[in-house]
């Protein structure tokens, strides 16, 4: 780590102006690193943006932005990329004088009237070209694929081309696309890989507000805690906490006390919990007919929750399913489900054909199936990529 943090310190410190960013799928975890490294950089004088797109699915699949609120810079984080360059427009006065310059809109044309004072202008004498761009360093956080982070690059190839990127990651199908690839497997998550870059760099610089972020996203990442949790990670979390991490404060933000309604749905979801034999509930599923929304008085913004406790309360599962009807704008009745995966499953590449919308976490998708078959389509669907990370 130290020979990659001597590089990747070596470029930061060449640089004017950081962009960071992370895929388009965008959660607390990513989210809290990027804030972590912001505030860094602010402190060793360095400038930066964030920049993550909202993934442009459905809104409850998406971490509330009132859980970022106790982060300090939470408001500055952009969903977009503007203005990476400006356009120079150069004319070649040297055998001429300018006496003024305007210029008027025509239409779907920008037109410049130049008045000359003497010589003569000639098409030859005028060119035009892009700028350098805004940002000379891109950082890209908990990102496996390029392809991830979404318009921003799929839409500024050239940028990404052209400018250097340190990429840092800790998930074993990263594809080691930066011109510096910080990728380490065996941390229990970026920002334990953070924390050391920023100790081995300048550890007095990390202060309350860098230890809350990323204490943040070690305690969206282990689920308060529940999953994933190393040595390393309870080690960590103290250090965090003996610098002023509110541990707290981002337990009750992440995981308020829920209401009284979405208990009653969650009861009904975990009565029809449903697996496998064989698969030693790697794969767990359970069904919501409209009825139980409709008497519990709540909507699908409570399943990703409810997804959560799953997950917390059984260790073993790697994918979890939840079916439920829903009537359409139309009034038609749907059959909905979600798919969560914490393992390496490209949901949305597994269930395209059913239009989904998500990452390669989390996916939901919409047919007019019958809630009956679509289940055993979709478990049939899951089970081969479910039994290949077993081998």
């Amino acid at each position: 780590m130290k020979e990659k943090g001597e590089q990747i310190f070596d470029q930061i410190n060449k640089a004017s102006n950081i962009l960071i960013t992370g895929h388009a799928s965008w959660n607390e975890e990513t989210l809290t690193n990027a804030l972590a490294l912001k505030i860094f950089l602010e402190k060793i004088d360095k400038k930066s943006d964030i920049v993550i797109e909202d993934g442009g699915y459905a809104d409850f699949l998406k971490p509330s932005w009132e859980n970022f609120s106790i982060f300090p810079k939470f408001s500055e984080i952009k969903n977009s990329v503007s203005n990476l360059y400006d356009f120079i427009v150069s004319i070649n006065i040297a055998d001429t004088e300018i006496e003024k310059i305007k210029y008027k809109v025509n239409g779907d044309n920008l037109d410049f009237y130049i008045n000359l004072a003497q010589g003569n202008l000639s098409e030859e004498d005028i060119s035009a070209q892009p700028s350098n761009f805004k940002y000379d360093l891109i950082i890209v956080l908990n990102t496996p694929d390029p392809e991830l982070l979404g318009q921003i690059y799929q839409q500024n190839p050239q940028f990404f081309y052209n400018t250097p990127v340190i990429n840092i990651d800790n998930q074993p199908s990263n594809e080691e696309y930066g011109q510096i690839n910080c990728v380490e497997i065996t941390c229990s998550s970026v920002a334990e890989m953070l924390y050391s870059l920023f100790k081995e760099y300048s550890g007095d610089k990390i202060d309350q507000e860098i230890a809350t972020c990323l204490l943040g996203s070690i305690i969206y990442k282990t689920k308060n805690f529940k999953t994933f949790v190393t040595p390393q990670t309870l080690s960590l979390t103290s250090q965090l906490i003996d610098l002023g991490g509110d541990k707290d404060k981002i337990i009750d933000t992440f995981y308020r006390s829920r209401n009284l309604n979405a208990l009653k749905l969650w009861g009904k979801a975990l009565n029809n919990l449903s697996s496998l034999k064989g698969l030693d509930n790697k794969l767990i599923w359970t069904v919501l007919k409209s009825e139980d929304f409709q008497e519990t008085a709540t909507t699908e913004k409570e399943l990703i929750d409810l997804i959560d406790e799953i997950v917390i309360n059984i260790p073993k599962v790697n994918v979890v399913v939840v079916f439920y009807e829903q009537e359409n704008d139309q009034g038609e009745q749907m059959t909905n489900f979600i798919v969560y995966s914490h393992k390496n499953i490209s949901l949305k590449n597994l269930f395209k054909n059913y239009g989904a919308q998500g990452n390669e976490k989390v996916i939901q998708a919409q047919t007019r199936e019958p809630i009956d078959n679509i289940k055993k389509e979709v478990v049939t669907t899951l089970l081969e990529p479910i039994k290949k990370l077993e081998e």
